[in-house]
């Protein structure tokens, strides 16, 4: 007997290689067959099929791009990095991850290239300030304009300015588009005794919301992880090198909780999410914990002792570096894989089989920037960008 997937790929190859009028045949097919039909055409063929007519357009958009960006993989990590010795060493990168895709350009300056010529300004690395779920939020720092752009459908939308964040020290991209096609962007004003100013704008009322909030916690500048996660109705703020504050935006308060043992450990930390939980890292000088947040509660997954490296071909090698170190920069979306920097490169470690796997090495006169805030996950979006005109 024939499966599913025996019937439906000559309809697909077909679709593939005939008119648009061809396709307007499978018009009379059920909804569920269709949209299992559309769901495993190509990137760039789904986005062709919208404009058949409005009943695809609208299923494409509501049902099958959500659908496929629940399966989709993660495509590359965003960086900043600096080049050695030169007055004007910084600058963004790329690097692809897993098998290349139809709409993803599969090099560096190429991606690069594909969002800033989205962008109304002449922007540098420094205006990049977040990517979530395929969408890039940037800022014109003169003026305090936000973009969200999308390089995939090659869009960018302006975001509204406001008087109410004067000089915000963050901002951080909200989108789960398997959730809701709408995006959020939030903005922390700089901490001042036990009063945070989170200001919100969301796509699909279209304007800037602040949320008052106080706290606990004594708080004098700069938080100490310069990145505040949106997850589950809240915002993941690391406000001290002993505490997380977390605020609940539907109940309109905040908590406090303290980082899993910070004083044992002295280096950068690091958190982040994956698999739709919170996970927060840090290490001293020979083990690298990983810690996931359950009920507002740390729990210890994993620890990597940098000697167990060396049991990895790779890792061997790596190790006997005299310049070794390693620091968590990181976490795969969908797979328990975390990443990490090691001095001019990015290399991948699988928690579930212990394997190491070099992603990317920079040349002798590179490097990517330290920091968990120099590195984002990116996974591509081909559906159309709210508030683009």
């Amino acid at each position: 007997m024939a499966s599913s997937s025996d019937v439906l790929m000559p309809i697909i190859h077909q679709a593939e290689h005939k008119s648009t009028s061809f396709l307007c045949g499978l018009e009379e097919l059920p909804d569920d067959l269709l949209v299992n039909i559309l769901c495993q055409l190509s990137d760039r063929l789904l986005v062709r099929c919208r404009c058949v007519c409005r009943t695809w357009n609208n299923l494409i958009s509501n049902v099958c791009i959500p659908k496929a960006f629940a399966a989709s993989p993660l495509c590359g990590l965003l960086y900043r990095g600096y080049k050695y010795g030169l007055s004007k060493n910084a600058f963004a990168g790329y690097i692809p991850y897993g098998q290349p895709l139809d709409l993803v350009p599969n090099n560096s300056q190429a991606f690069v290239n594909s969002y800033t010529a989205l962008l109304p300004f002449e922007n540098s690395p420094g205006d990049f300030c977040d990517c979530c779920s395929g969408l890039l939020l940037f800022v014109n720092l003169p003026i305090l304009q936000f973009y969200v752009c999308n390089p995939v459908t090659k869009q960018c939308a302006a975001i509204p300015t406001s008087s109410a964040y004067a000089k915000p020290i963050h901002a951080s991209l909200a989108f789960n588009p398997s959730e809701s096609p709408h995006y959020k962007v939030f903005c922390i004003d700089r901490m001042c005794s036990h009063i945070l100013n989170l200001h919100i704008f969301s796509s699909d009322v279209g304007k800037w919301v602040t949320h008052l909030f106080t706290h606990n916690l004594r708080i004098y500048g700069t938080p100490k992880i310069m990145r505040a996660i949106y997850l589950n109705g809240s915002i993941f703020v690391c406000a001290t090198m002993l505490h997380m504050l977390i605020f609940s935006l539907s109940e309109e308060k905040s908590l406090s909780i303290e980082l899993p043992e910070y004083k044992k450990h002295e280096y950068v930390a690091f958190f982040g999410v994956s698999k739709g939980c919170l996970y927060y890292s840090n290490h001293d000088n020979s083990i690298l914990f990983l810690w996931r947040l359950e009920v507002n509660r740390w729990i210890l997954m994993h620890n990597i002792c940098f000697n167990d490296l060396a049991k990895d071909p790779f890792g061997s090698v790596l190790c006997q570096s005299h310049d070794f170190m390693i620091m968590p920069c990181a976490l795969h979306p969908t797979s328990n894989i975390i990443f990490l920097w090691c001095p001019r490169m990015i290399i991948s470690y699988h928690l579930d089989n212990y394997t190491i796997e070099l992603i990317c090495e920079m040349d002798k006169v590179s490097d990517i920037l330290m920091g968990q805030y120099t590195v984002r996950v990116y996974t591509h979006w081909i559906g159309n960008l709210k508030g683009f005109n």
